[in-house]
This record gives structure tokens, sequence and C-alpha cells, in this order.
């Protein structure tokens, strides 16, 4: 049971998860509520932190996306505080977050070419690589995301989100690259507060949110909701393996399983991670169920727990 929100707004969620887009009307239809009352509640979940934004994905030939995990040796006090400040605000920082378990923190990157990953894990580094005891840099090859399961009975799978390499899809010009970093940290938006921020009508902007849809710039919309208040813990898998030939297998059970939310495939130590959205009390359910299944085809894995998201932005 989810804490914090009731059927009414569970409803209400359910229908963005699947739409995030979908307006009042159209929700209050479906829930047989008013718009009125839609426009109340999604304005409530919004200030309680139960959704913390909405976002994009954004088509990974575009995006250079690596993982850097980092296990800490003496980052503390002041330091510490000025390290996260650091990747907070670095321009190629997408997601950064706390963490429990054998590694500290995870920092997602993006950038528009290898040489400007370089540059930021240069300078990184640079900076705090003397107080870190362990790293381990990722280069994510492709992505499964499926729809937030536990908003419904049982956890029901509904549909998938897949990021993977095919050819380069680039913005076709300014204005593209601008309505993609709106949308990233804000898919919701309304083609009519987009317009004076892209200095276009709303007609013209829906027009251009068509084309890049059309043209897979963007993958999929989501919502981003606040686990912690809904009663829930976030954990990160990951695995090495020692049969690739499971991978498939592993890909297969974790896409229907109803804990779980996404995966992705890395070049590095690690072949891939695994995120699960869950009550506390039954991660250790799965991490038995994961070795039973497939311990015999895996080197090595870490758990992490998920403990503060610093930063949640595909582009800056």
């Amino acid at each position: 049971m989810l804490k914090n929100v009731d059927s009414k707004d569970l409803a209400i969620l359910r229908e963005l998860d699947q739409n995030v887009r979908v307006s009042a009307a159209q929700i209050g239809r479906k829930t047989r509520l008013s718009k009125e009352v839609v426009q109340y509640r999604i304005k409530k979940l919004e200030e309680r932190k139960i959704i913390t934004n909405y976002w994009a994905f954004i088509n990974q030939e575009f995006l250079h996306i690596y993982k850097i995990l980092i296990k800490n040796r003496n980052l503390a006090g002041e330091k510490r505080k000025e390290f996260i400040e650091f990747v907070k605000n670095h321009k190629n920082a997408s997601w950064f977050a706390t963490t429990e378990g054998n590694f500290d923190y995870i920092i997602t990157t993006n950038a528009q070419s290898n040489k400007e990953i370089i540059e930021f894990t240069e300078e990184l580094f640079k900076r705090y690589g003397s107080y870190f005891q362990e790293k381990h840099i990722l280069k994510a090859v492709s992505a499964t995301i499926t729809n937030e399961k536990f908003l419904y009975p049982n956890g029901r799978f509904i549909y998938n989100y897949v990021l993977e390499p095919k050819s380069a899809i680039i913005p076709e010009d300014e204005i593209e690259q601008k309505l993609l970093r709106e949308i990233s940290s804000n898919s919701r938006a309304r083609f009519t507060e987009l317009a004076p921020k892209l200095k276009l009508t709303a007609e013209a902007v829906a027009q251009r949110f068509k084309r890049i849809m059309k043209k897979k710039l963007v993958t999929g919309l989501k919502m981003r909701l606040n686990l912690e208040n809904l009663g829930l813990s976030h954990h990160h898998m990951f695995i090495a393996l020692r049969n690739q030939s499971a991978k498939e297998k592993i890909i297969s059970y974790y896409t229907m399983h109803p804990d779980f939310n996404s995966m992705m495939l890395h070049i590095g130590y690690y072949d891939m991670h695994l995120e699960f959205m869950l009550p506390e009390d039954k991660i250790q359910d799965v991490i038995e169920d994961f070795i039973t299944r497939f311990g015999d085809n895996v080197a090595s894995y870490e758990l992490l727990n998920i403990r503060e998201e610093h930063v949640m932005n595909i582009i800056k």
C-alpha cells in the first residue's frame, strides 16, 4: 500500500504514467472526476512533492551517456559539500545521487561529444579523485524503462521504452535544441507556456513538438515521483556477468517483474544494472530470487540504495 495518496490520487497518477501530457479534462473523463478536481489534485501532488517533475527520454545517439560509480575514502565536511555542488551544477551531470552500499555516489553524464565527457571526468578526478577509494566508468549502450508498476495492482506491466543506438539523430536547429531542453525538465509544459520561451506561436511549438517526436529525438515522456514520500525505496543492482548469454534472459524476466522499473546495459566492469522500486522489506526477496535464477551466470553484483537525488535533468 502506497503512503500519502488515496484512490483518486492513484487513478490520476496512473493516467499521467501512461500519458504525461494528458489533459485534466481527459483524466477526468477516465477517472470520473471533474476537470477542476483533477487540476487541484495534480497541483497538490506537486506541492507535496509526490510528483517532483516531468521529464523526457532524449535519444541516446544525441547524448553521450556514462555512469560513474564512486566509493568514498575520506570525502567529508565542507569538501563533500563542495563536491556535491560541483557535480550538481556541472552542465554534463544529468543525474546524481548519494547511495548506500559498496559505492557512495552515482553520476550519470550526458554531452554532445566524447570530448566533453573526457573534460568533465578529468576535472572531477583532478579536484576530488584523491578522496575516492574506488571508481568505475561505464558507457551506456541501451536502456529499457517500464511504466511505474508500483502504481498498479500486482505491479502490472503496461509498456516499456527501449533506447538503443541506431543511426545518429541530432536536432535540426537551435529551436529544436531549446525545445528539447525545455521538455527534458518539464515534459508536461503547455505549448502556450513554451511559446514565449521559443519566440514562436503555440501552434508553431505544437508542430515542432510533433516533429521531434516523429523523428524520435524523444523516445518517451514521463513523470518523476518521490519514492520516499510514497513509502518506497529505490535500488540499483549493478551486475558483472560470467556468462553473457544470460543477458537476454535477465532482460526478459525483469521487464515483466512487478518491482522492476528500468535497466541499462553498459560497456565496462559491470555489464548492466537493474532498478527496483519497492517497499524496503521486499528487497531481500528480490535478491534471493535473482541469485536463485541467475547466480550461476553472475561474476559479481552490487546492490545500491538510492538515498538522495541531487540532480535530475537530461539537458542543461
